[in-house]
């Protein structure tokens, strides 16, 4: 989708060509099905491997300089796990992913792995020693804590996906009215039903996406659910590791129509960026 819109940003293609590749978007849209056989495999490859650490098949540590025997490994699996539990608890999380997979970000509720981690090694850290193994499934509790991943970055990653895929339909259709007006759609409704069928949902609250022709962007509240009127600054405590991570975790996604974006906080973003760094 990337490539997708710098060629479309890059002028190159004619209307022929943009409605060709508005059909293929439009004929292979991200496949919600697609996310949900993802999350399906991933807690199939999990329950496998908690059902071979019960078996001894699987050493909790498989170093051969481990200071725990395999003998003693074994025991330990095979006393202290409870599998089915085990399963029971990761399915019933994977399971709100898959029931949920068509609901926008505001809409999605899943358990918060991090919560629910953190609630199941409580009973585990109150006692010490060779203590923690009386706790309710402690093996388990470890299991969580290295399979489990952020149940919110699923859901987020999901929305990316689509959000890039819409915004991406969006830039085609824009640059179509361009060619033919010679001027970018004064708003999105502009565009139907000629160029789209409908304005495309924002995947985080649900609503049309958000469009400024005098900024050049199409962009996303994402996932604070504020609609920040297209601010690419950073909010606080938040950081990003390079420049195409960074467009997910500013305050609004936003998508340059014609060029290259510029990183314009909100008034508020850039109070807030500004005592940052003055700490």
């Amino acid at each position: 989708m990337r490539s997708t819109r710098e060629l479309v940003r890059s002028g190159l293609l004619n209307d022929e060509q943009l409605q060709r590749l508005q059909h293929l978007l439009i004929e292979h849209p991200p496949p919600v099905s697609g996310y949900i056989l993802a999350w399906q495999s991933e807690y199939e490859a999990n329950a496998n491997l908690v059902d071979s650490l019960y078996a001894g098949t699987l050493l909790i540590d498989y170093d051969p300089t481990a200071r725990m025997p395999p003998w003693l490994q074994r025991g330990i699996a095979r006393h202290f796990l409870h599998p089915n539990r085990t399963k029971r608890e990761m399915g019933t999380i994977y399971a709100e992913l898959m029931d949920q997979a068509t609901n926008c970000f505001a809409h999605t509720h899943v358990t918060d792995t991090d919560k629910f981690i953190l609630d199941m090694k409580v009973s585990v850290d109150r006692a010490g020693g060779f203590g923690k193994l009386r706790a309710p499934n402690p093996v388990g509790t470890i299991l969580y804590a290295m399979l489990l991943s952020a149940s919110q970055s699923f859901v987020e990653k999901k929305c990316n996906g689509i959000l890039s895929h819409r915004a991406t339909l969006i830039l085609v259709a824009a640059h179509r009215h361009r060619l033919l007006h010679g001027e970018l759609p004064r708003d999105l409704a502009s565009l139907t039903p000629d160029f789209l069928s409908a304005v495309p949902q924002d995947p985080y609250d649900g609503k049309p996406m958000r469009y400024s022709r005098q900024q050049g962007i199409v962009y996303s509240v994402g996932r604070d659910l504020v609609d920040s009127g297209g601010s690419t600054g950073l909010p606080p405590n938040t950081y990003s590791s390079s420049e195409r991570q960074r467009q997910w975790v500013t305050e609004d996604i936003v998508f340059g129509v014609e060029k290259r974006i510029m990183h314009k906080a909100s008034p508020e973003g850039r109070s807030q960026n500004k005592e940052q760094a003055l700490r």
